[in-house]
């Protein structure tokens, strides 16, 4: 079946699924209350945060954890995560406890059940815009809490508080999660923007041993690391091969005391292979069979990341490794979504859909100026 037919397929059952779950809210809205937390004063003491969805936006979420550890270290945070992300999480000493949502109803709704029961002060939708899901979610959970949410609209009046979106000057997804903490008393001036994942020891000194063994390059030490990734998981951010080919080719021809990764996901292997054989012994495959927090940990330590816009980018500005991304033209999808905390590093395609039509030579140009930025402001 080709990739095409797959992609219809999935946007017609997410359609079945989003009109299930407008059924569900519809039978049972007359349960649902507009009220609840009006008690500001109320001491806080847990708090569960809504973020089951996808890798790059638990990444993004970080600085919310670490913010409110630093400014309320008494309150205990708790998590809902998914299947997938909640690897970035579970062993982070922020977070108390970390739930899961499996989208298995005869798991998910014992679980709830669990939820219900802990009792807690304020419920932080980070999920961003309408979501039938969170709105259930958290209903359920705490119906005479505080609920905060970002960004809806048909749903707003379901949460007692609300950080709205503006349509006109999107801003950074970091800096609007953030903003969710100003309702439980937290200044901005107390915000944390970069926030590294936690990663253990082990890890972090296999890509130390991995990142050493690059580094020595024939006869003379590489003085930088540049990781180039291909996979972005959705079919209108896949670069074509031969663009990535060219592109080593330019980074190999100007930067000689460079070494390059090319980062990939498992089922990318072969067609990372396949770059790596085009564009000659310059470039390096990352270790197979390494999991999300082993590619963290070697993003980490590179130099520069070049990436189309998935949850690396998001991982390398937490470490300030700086990036280059490439997005469709979307305002939102670039304005919230771009390298945080860079002046630069952005690359738009002149599409609203995909990055087809972005060229090696505009990625080039602007690792250039990327480059030029950081000799600057380290002379």
């Amino acid at each position: 079946m080709s990739d095409s037919i797959i992609q219809k397929w999935k946007r017609a059952l997410k359609g079945v699924e989003y009109l299930f779950k407008r059924l569900i809210i519809v039978l049972v809205r007359l349960f649902f209350t507009t009220g609840g937390g009006d008690d500001t004063e109320r001491p806080i003491r847990r708090v569960l945060f809504l973020r089951f969805d996808k890798l790059g936006d638990m990444v993004a979420s970080l600085p919310v954890f670490e913010t409110l550890s630093q400014a309320r270290p008494e309150i205990a945070i708790e998590v809902l995560a998914s299947r997938s992300n909640r690897i970035f999480i579970e062993n982070d000493s922020r977070i108390s406890r970390c739930w899961t949502y499996t989208k298995r109803p005869w798991q998910d709704i014992g679980m709830l059940r669990k939820l219900r029961k802990r009792k807690y002060d304020v419920i932080i939708d980070l999920i961003c815009l309408d979501s039938v899901t969170s709105l259930f979610i958290s209903q359920f959970t705490g119906r005479r809490v505080r609920r905060i949410g970002i960004g809806k609209k048909r749903f707003e009046k379901y949460y007692t508080d609300h950080v709205p979106l503006n349509p006109d000057g999107y801003e950074h997804i970091v800096d609007t999660t953030l903003k969710t903490l100003t309702y439980i008393g937290i200044d901005r001036s107390q915000f944390v923007g970069q926030t590294p994942l936690q990663l253990s020891g082990p890890t972090l000194g296999k890509a130390d041993d991995f990142l050493a063994s690059l580094r020595e390059n024939g006869e003379r030490r590489a003085e930088r690391v540049i990781g180039i990734n291909i996979s972005a998981g959705k079919p209108n951010r896949i670069w074509k091969t031969s663009n990535f080919v060219e592109l080593i080719e330019k980074l190999s021809a100007t930067s000689e005391k460079a070494v390059i990764v090319i980062f990939c996901a498992p089922e990318d292997r072969g067609r990372a292979e396949k770059i790596q054989r085009l564009a000659g012994a310059c470039c390096h495959l990352l270790p197979d069979g390494l999991n999300i927090l082993d590619v963290s940990a070697l993003i980490a330590k590179l130099d520069t990341l070049i990436t189309p816009d998935t949850s690396v980018i998001h991982i390398a500005r937490q470490y300030n490794v700086p990036v280059v991304g490439m997005y469709p033209t979307h305002g939102r999808s670039a304005a919230q979504w771009k390298p945080y905390g860079q002046p630069d590093g952005l690359v738009e395609s002149g599409s609203e859909c995909d990055i087809f039509d972005i060229t090696p030579e505009q990625v080039y140009q602007e690792f250039l100026r990327v480059s030029q930025r950081i000799r600057q402001v380290a002379l």
